[in-house]
C-alpha cells in the first residue's frame, strides 16, 4: 500500500515538525506533500531542515496564501501514489495509523475509502464538556456504505474527520476537488459528496489513529467565520443535490439544515421568505413538491411553534 500524505500548512511553526515526522516514519507512506500556504512565521525554515526523502514542499505561485481548500487541491493534483490521506499541520498520526486501512482495502476490492476515529491532544486549558466532546471523533457504529451519506448528514451515528480518512486517488474523479469558495466546512462538504459517490468503509472506529491538536487558534473556535459560511454551504448543497437528481427526501436533508441555520442567525420570517423564493421558484421539481409547502415560512414557523408547545 503506497500512500501520499497531504499536509496544508499556514503559520504552524509550533506543530509542523511533529506532524511531518509522524507521517514520514510510517512504512505505508511513500511521500509527504506539505503545501506551505504563504506562511509568514518560521514554518518554511523548519520544513527545509527536516531530513527525509519522503518530504516534498510545495507552494502556490509567488508564495501567496490561498486557503485550505486550494492548498489541499494543490497537494491532490501533485500526489503520485494510488492512495491519499490528509493531515492538518497541527495534528499528528499515531504509529498504527494505516494498519486497519490496509486490511480493509485488501479484503474489499470495491472499497474506495476507509475512515477512522481521531482523538485530541490539548494545548490549552479546556472545560470538562470540551474534553468529553473532543475525546473521540468517530462514527459510532457500522454503517452500510449505501447509507453512510444520509447518516453523516443526519449526524445520528457520529461523524469522521478528514484526518482519519484514506481514499483511493482514482475515486476522486467521482467527487472532484475541494470547494475553494468556503473558508470553513469545505472538508465536510467534500466528505459528504465522497460518501454519496463512493463506497467508504470503517477502519478503526473505537480507538484513534490520529490526534487533533486543540489550541486557541483552531478555526472551529471562530464562530463568526462559520456564521459567514454556513448558509452558503447548505445553499450550495441544495443546488448540487438537485443537479444530481436525488430523491426528494435526500434533498430535504439540506433544505431542513438551511432553514435551521437561518433560524439560528435571524429572527422573524423575512429571511426565510427570501430563502424559500430562491430555493423553490427556480426549481419546478421542488416548487411542485410537498417540500414547497412543508418549508413555506409561515407553515414552517407554525409547525416549529406547535412542536415546542407539545
Amino acid at each position: 500500500m503506497k500512500i501520499s500524505v497531504i499536509i496544508p500548512v499556514y503559520n504552524a511553526e509550533r506543530f509542523i515538525d511533529k506532524a511531518v515526522q509522524s507521517a514520514v516514519v510510517l512504512a505505508q507512506v511513500c511521500e509527504v506533500l506539505v503545501i506551505n500556504d504563504g506562511s509568514t512565521d518560521k514554518t518554511k525554515e523548519i520544513l527545509l531542515n527536516i531530513d527525509s526523502d519522503k518530504l516534498k514542499i510545495l507552494e502556490h505561485p509567488n508564495g501567496v496564501n490561498k486557503g485550505r481548500s486550494a492548498t489541499r487541491n494543490l497537494g491532490i493534483v501533485n500526489a503520485t501514489c494510488p492512495y491519499i490521506s490528509f493531515l492538518d499541520a497541527d495534528d499528528f498520526y499515531l504509529p498504527h495509523r494505516f494498519e486497519k486501512d490496509e486490511l480493509v482495502f485488501k479484503n474489499n476490492s470495491k472499497c474506495d475509502g476507509v475512515y477512522n476515529a481521531i482523538g485530541s491532544v490539548f494545548y490549552r486549558e479546556i472545560t470538562a464538556a470540551e474534553q468529553d466532546e473532543l475525546k473521540l471523533t468517530t462514527v459510532t457504529q457500522y454503517i452500510d456504505p449505501k447509507e453512510l451519506f444520509v447518516q453523516l448528514i443526519r449526524g445520528y451515528c457520529g461523524l469522521f474527520s478528514i484526518d482519519g480518512l484514506t481514499v483511493k486517488k482514482n475515486a476522486l474523479t467521482k467527487v472532484g476537488l475541494f470547494n475553494e469558495s468556503f473558508d470553513v466546512m469545505e472538508d465536510t462538504e467534500w466528505i459528504w459528496k465522497l460518501a454519496f459517490f463512493c463506497d467508504l468503509l470503517p477502519g478503526d472506529i473505537l480507538e484513534p489513529v490520529t490526534m487533533r491538536g486543540v489550541h486557541d487558534s483552531n478555526i472551529f473556535n471562530n464562530t463568526e467565520v462559520y456564521k459567514r459560511n454556513e448558509e452558503a454551504f447548505f445553499k450550495e448543497l441544495i443546488d448540487w443535490s438537485v443537479k444530481q437528481d436525488m430523491e426528494l427526501d435526500r434533498i430535504e436533508l439540506f433544505v431542513e439544515r438551511l432553514w435551521i441555520t437561518i433560524n439560528k442567525y435571524h429572527k422573524g420570517v423575512s429571511k426565510l421568505f427570501y430563502a424559500w423564493i430562491v430555493t423553490f421558484i427556480p426549481r419546478p421539481r421542488l416548487l411542485f413538491s410537498y417540500l414547497a409547502y412543508r418549508y413555506f415560512p409561515l407553515v414552517y414557523k407554525w409547525k416549529s411553534i406547535r412542536n415546542k408547545l407539545t
